[in-house]
């Protein structure tokens, strides 16, 4: 059997099949009674009882199989109209010529219609039935068995040539059968197949939508939290009011993050450092009229100030990302991990930390700046998150993926909760564990980075036992 017909035969439909044989058993037992009744007004003058009974036989059964289609006996309504079909064109050809009748031109029909309402068996059972039967008539009228006014002219032709007749359309028919069901099969799978695709887009759109719900959320928080800062400071408001719409316009043009956070930070940018600027001339210029509370206050909006810096170059750092890149060249991967174990020595030394890592890194394609970022920011989260771990240790590696280079960062530390893996890339989303710093915004920078150079991160923790992230970068390099 072919590999096409395996597939076909493994997504059968049996509701859509079941319907189809039951439309077109209902359009044909529709057919057969009306034609029984016009057949019977015809006749019925001519006081031919055995034609009013051929009729009557083909009624009878065309009104069963309707009845019995209404009860759902798809198969026995079928077979009884094919075999009262059979009966009435027996008895027809019997009354007139024959063989030699141009009734035997309609067998070949019956076989047809066989064909659409029958499985293949059924298909087979019938056919074999018929062809048999149409041998015996004429072998019948070649005896004398069966006697009429043409028989005489019957011979051994004619069984031949009915033979060859039968075969045909038998054949033809099996064909037939086989192409529409296959026919059927296949447009059941495409249907199918829509309907999956239909439910995957609808899935994407619930998600870009929730992504997008969550988005307006925060920029929402960030503008209550910054009002709320503001709104302390009456000779700001020209200031605030400004901010304010600047915020209403970004969140209206906030489709893609990479244009909200290049916007916002520049635009938060001047009044941040207004804010600051006010705020240092309050302290100096007014801290001996100010009371603990007053003073209280400005300390609460330099911290504020302060964190706000923080986010906002953090949000440029990431708007640069892949907007200013340096052109890409070939780099040592032992000189990256070099420059970002040197400027973390001071931190490393401090906790302890035992790095461990060797030193057969591969030649990657990229900008150097950018990768030793990214070495930076993960080894240097591994330093934060150790917790109390008396003996921290980070393992540094790589491997061979086949068109990519693996390299990974493995720490023995907290560890992440399984709730927030799924999020940690995120952009303002932080580790849930007590003690969890930074503005959110830097492994949205490492996972941008390693997407701008072709490649992927992710990660693998346990909370309580470490953590691991791995991101690959192509050998052969990215095009700009």
């Amino acid at each position: 059997m072919p590999a096409d017909e395996k597939d076909l035969k493994m997504s059968v439909f049996p509701d859509e099949e079941r319907n189809r044989k039951a439309n077109m058993l209902h359009l044909s037992s529709i057919i057969l009674f009306f034609g029984s009744i016009a057949g019977l007004i015809l006749i019925t003058a001519s006081g031919d009882y055995y034609l009013i009974l051929t009729f009557s036989i083909m009624l009878m059964g065309a009104l069963t199989s309707i009845i019995l289609l209404r009860f759902g006996h798809i198969l026995l309504a079928s077979w009884l109209l094919l075999l009262c079909m059979l009966t009435s064109l027996i008895f027809i050809m019997y009354l007139a010529d024959g063989i030699h009748d141009m009734v035997i031109l309609l067998f070949p029909i019956s076989i047809l219609i066989a064909s659409m309402l029958l499985d293949r068996r059924g298909l087979i059972a019938y056919s074999l039935f018929v062809f048999l039967f149409i041998h015996t008539f004429v072998i019948c009228e070649l005896t004398g068995i069966i006697s009429n006014r043409m028989s005489q002219f019957t011979s051994f032709l004619d069984l031949i040539s009915v033979g060859i007749l039968m075969s045909i359309s038998i054949a033809l028919s099996y064909m037939m059968s086989d192409n529409i069901t296959r026919s059927f099969l296949k447009a059941n799978q495409n249907n199918h197949s829509l309907a999956e695709s239909n439910i995957k887009l609808q899935h994407e759109m619930n998600e870009r939508n929730k992504i997008e719900t969550e988005l307006k959320i925060k920029v929402i928080d960030l503008e209550r939290s910054e009002r709320a800062s503001l709104n302390m400071m009456e000779d700001l408001n020209e200031t605030v009011n400004t901010l304010k719409t600047t915020e209403r316009k970004l969140a209206e043009k906030n489709r893609e993050l990479e244009e909200y956070t290049y916007s916002v930070s520049h635009d938060l940018k001047a009044p941040l450092v207004t804010i600051q600027g006010f705020s240092d001339l309050l302290g100096q210029g007014y801290s001996e009229k100010l009371d603990d509370k007053g003073r209280h206050y400005i300390d609460r909006i330099n911290q504020g100030s302060e964190r706000l810096g923080t986010l906002v170059s953090d949000l440029l750092e990431l708007s640069r990302v892949g907007r200013k890149l340096k052109p890409f060249e070939w780099h040592d991967f032992n000189e990256i991990l070099h420059d970002a174990l040197e400027s973390l020595e001071g931190k490393i030394v401090e906790r302890k930390v035992k790095i461990t890592h060797p030193d057969d890194f591969p030649m990657i394609y990229g900008d150097r700046m950018r990768l030793s970022q990214v070495m930076n920011n993960l080894i240097g989260n591994a330093v934060n998150y150790m917790g109390d771990q008396k003996s921290p240790e980070i393992r540094i590696g790589w491997g061979d993926s086949g068109v990519c280079y693996e390299f990974w960062i493995q720490d023995n530390g907290i560890g992440i909760t399984a709730g927030d893996l799924g999020r940690i890339f995120n952009i303002f989303e932080r580790a849930s564990e007590q003690g969890a710093e930074g503005s959110g915004i830097g492994l949205s920078i490492v996972k941008k980075i390693v997407e701008t150079h072709g490649g992927e991160i992710r990660v693998e923790s346990e909370f309580g036992k470490g953590s691991k992230f791995m991101f690959t970068i192509p050998k052969t390099g990215v095009n700009e």
